[in-house]
């Protein structure tokens, strides 16, 4: 019985609404303060993995506030992110050190696991019967595991502080159905990983997703 009061008050006054969102990320690396590495004699220059990724994400959220011109949104959140780099290298041989001419594509990706925190405003407008909704908050996310980076020194900053902003859509009164659509960019106030340079993480996410 108490559970149930309970349960009864949590979702009738501080949860108005709540739900799922999933869609894709496209992610990649801002690479700042870049150095050389030096070897004894040798200086060796590196070409650092940064280009974009498409990675899942999936979301649950909850509705703090709800009116007609603004909502608060609480969100906890599953996403990939990383970055990676496709190079074209030459077929060799013992017979034909040089190469014959011939290549092969290689793609090497660091691909990054997060479960975050987010906290976002929306304000809130009506175009007939769809609403367009901006959104603007911060975000704390925790850095579950990596690949590809254990190769550098372990200068890793787990948590990460950071922001979004982004527009959505909702048509649930056109279409009769709970469903919106979302766009969103997604950056960190710091670094996650520092070695010969400094890795910071950008991503832009979109994402369909429904009430329950």
């Amino acid at each position: 019985m108490l559970a149930f009061v309970t349960s009864t008050l949590v979702h009738g006054q501080i949860i108005q609404d709540f739900g799922i969102k999933v869609g894709a990320s496209i992610s990649n690396f801002r690479i700042t303060d870049a150095r050389p590495i030096v070897i004894g004699n040798q200086t060796f220059y590196i070409d650092y993995i940064q280009d974009d990724v498409v990675n899942p994400s999936i979301s649950c959220f909850a509705d703090l506030l709800k009116s007609d011109h603004l909502n608060l949104q609480a969100e906890i959140s599953y996403m990939r992110k990383g970055a990676s780099k496709t190079s074209e290298l030459l077929v060799t041989s013992p017979e034909n050190p040089e190469g014959n001419g011939e290549k092969v594509s290689v793609t090497n990706e660091i691909g990054l696991q997060y479960v975050g925190l987010a906290l976002i405003a929306q304000p809130r407008q009506s175009l007939g019967d769809a609403q367009v909704y901006g959104q603007v908050g911060s975000t704390l996310n925790y850095l579950l595991s990596s690949s590809q980076l254990t190769i550098f020194s372990d200068h890793w900053n787990n948590f990460q502080v950071g922001y979004l902003i982004g527009l959505g859509v909702d048509p649930s009164q056109i279409l009769h159905a709970s469903v919106f659509v979302e766009v969103r960019y997604n950056a960190d106030f710091g670094y996650f990983y520092q070695s010969s340079a400094k890795f910071w993480n950008r991503s832009w996410m979109f994402c369909v997703g429904t009430r329950l």
